[in-house]
């Protein structure tokens, strides 16, 4: 749940954003019952959090609205 400037270890730019960067990264799981980024080494999953950007939720849930996608993205 760690977002890309706590990755970067970017002490300044860790504030307000941060928890709402967790916050997204936790709807995502409960609605879709999977990670936005997964990966079967730590690297990997830094580089996917540092590089990436998640699925759309509802291809993995299609009941989720569509306003309630943007706001977890």
């Amino acid at each position: 749940y760690m977002a890309p400037e706590q990755l970067r270890a970017m002490r300044d730019a860790i504030d307000r954003k941060t928890d709402v960067y967790a916050l997204g990264v936790t709807l995502f799981e409960c609605l879709t019952l999977e990670r936005p980024f997964q990966s079967e080494t730590f690297e990997g999953l830094y580089n996917q959090i540092l590089q990436g950007a998640p699925l759309d939720p509802r291809k993995l849930n299609a009941r989720i609205p569509r306003d309630l996608a943007t706001v977890i993205e």
